[in-house]
């Protein structure tokens, strides 16, 4: 009689499948249209093949003792980098550039694209098995339909924005285990990597997370029950003053990066209005993002097609009487905010 694997095993399985099978749906595109390694074609287009090719070249000089990481002759007339450095360089997987050559740099932007990729469907299994405790094979194919969602195929051009892909089921989860187990360590480290590898997209997955906590907060506490309407409030505003003071524990950590970043570039990409209120589409007109052929760099439509089969089940969801009806409620709340 064969033995039943464990929740633990079955877990470490699927994130492990939803790790490789993104890599191989990749490697087989990659291999389809002749992109390196496996033909002469560059994934490089745009700015990465105006700008981060020769950012990661600096980096490759920097790593191998040729260049300085403070400042660039290079530079225009000269200047300081840490402006650039914190916006493109600073993600962790950057540090294998070191183990290419330097005219092997379009391959090693390949390559990292295809395993951010990759890593974007281990970290969402993660968090679909751990919060929801969906079944292994379910977990899987939500995991790949999320890594392999058209936002990260189209912005992949853009390699830093793919990690908030990658770490936004993190820092979501770890707004779970705050809530429910008393465990701050997750979230912490979320919202650090996510402004340590790139302040831009960690503001972007900063923003989610409250959110997301704010999903979280309506499902744990019970609001109609009247006679114990204040004990609830203040519970929840106890758990609103740990989830915030997590975060922004996060984000001091990554001060010593983002200080600097956000300083150099004052009047740059760091600039901000808060003031400044713009509606780029209506409502119903960012249904046109489900499309799989939904136009980029369009303001009418943002990107949200992630796959038919997700598409389905989500309006299945909405419409299923079996499920919670306030977790039903709170869900297309949560869609149509986001």
């Amino acid at each position: 009689m064969k033995k039943k694997l464990s929740e633990k095993q079955l877990t470490f399985l699927s994130v492990i499948a939803s790790f490789l099978i993104p890599f191989f749906v990749m490697c087989v595109i990659y291999k389809l249209r002749h992109i390196a390694p496996f033909g002469d074609t560059s994934i490089l287009i745009w700015d990465s093949k105006l700008q981060y090719k020769d950012y990661f070249g600096y980096l490759w000089d920097v790593l191998h003792g040729k260049a300085s990481l403070e400042y660039s002759a290079s530079k225009s007339l000269g200047g300081q980098t840490i402006g650039l450095v914190t916006y493109y360089l600073t993600c962790p997987l950057n540090l294998l550039v070191y183990f290419f050559k330097k005219s092997q740099i379009a391959l090693f932007l390949s390559l990292e694209t295809l395993i951010k990729t990759a890593f974007g469907g281990l970290t969402a299994a993660y968090f679909v098995r751990k919060r929801y405790n969906v079944s292994a094979l379910w977990s899987v194919i939500l995991s790949v339909c999320y890594a392999l969602m058209e936002y990260s195929v189209v912005y992949g051009r853009n390699l830093m924005w793919l990690d908030g892909v990658v770490i936004l089921p993190i820092a979501c989860l770890g707004v779970y285990e705050l809530l429910y187990n008393n465990k701050k360590l997750m979230l912490f480290f979320g919202v650090f990597i996510a402004i340590f590898s790139n302040w831009y997209a960690g503001f972007m997955v900063c923003l989610m997370t409250g959110f997301y906590f704010l999903f979280e907060l309506v499902l744990k506490y019970d609001f109609k029950d009247v006679a114990n309407l204040k004990k609830t409030i203040l519970s929840a505003f106890a758990d609103a003053v740990k989830v915030g003071a997590d975060m922004v524990l996060g984000v001091l950590a990554s001060g010593a990066l983002l200080v600097p970043a956000l300083t150099s570039l004052v009047g740059g990409k760091a600039k901000l209005d808060l003031l400044h209120r713009t509606i780029n589409m209506g409502l119903l007109e960012t249904f046109k993002g489900f499309a799989i052929n939904a136009n980029f760099n369009d303001r009418t439509a943002p990107l949200l097609y992630c796959g038919s089969i997700m598409l389905v089940l989500s309006v299945y969801f909405l419409f299923c009487k079996k499920e919670d009806f306030k977790l039903r409620i709170c869900s297309a709340v949560f869609q149509l905010r986001i």
